[in-house]
């Protein structure tokens, strides 16, 4: 996210523009795709971490629409970066939405990564479970 958006509109015009800026075709189209890919997503899951409601609901809104147009062809990325939310802890809400996400598209994990996937997501699902914090843990 950017360094000095501080007021709601900024991060909130910044969640928008960064979706619709990486479900253009004309960035598919770029060598660096794939990293762009990666940045906005994480963006947006450390911004679900934010305090205000409005800035959290339109970073989710956002991912979602991010993830519904690439879950196709960049199936791996998505759930790398999702998995990374996962272990990142600077933010439980946004801990909670990488590990909710990445639970509902865990069908996309090709055969051959699972164990690779199922051995990483020890060490952070233990982490979670020994946790005082219970609204990581609850799906409402």
């Amino acid at each position: 996210p950017p360094q000095k958006a501080t007021t709601r509109e900024e991060k909130i015009a910044y969640c928008r523009s960064v979706a619709d800026q990486i479900c253009s075709q004309n960035l598919r189209l770029n060598k660096e795709y794939t990293e762009a890919l990666s940045l906005s997503i994480t963006s947006l899951i450390r911004l679900q971490g934010d305090k205000d409601m409005n800035i959290w609901t339109v970073a989710e809104e956002n991912l979602n629409k991010i993830i519904k147009t690439h879950i196709h062809k960049n199936s791996f990325r998505i759930l790398l970066d999702l998995f990374k939310g996962i272990k990142h802890r600077s933010s439980i809400r946004a801990q909670r939405i990488s590990l909710i996400k990445f639970a509902e598209l865990s069908q996309y994990i090709h055969p051959q990564k699972c164990r690779k996937f199922i051995y990483s997501l020890l060490q952070p699902l233990e982490t979670i479970l020994n946790t005082e914090d219970e609204s990581l843990q609850s799906r409402s």
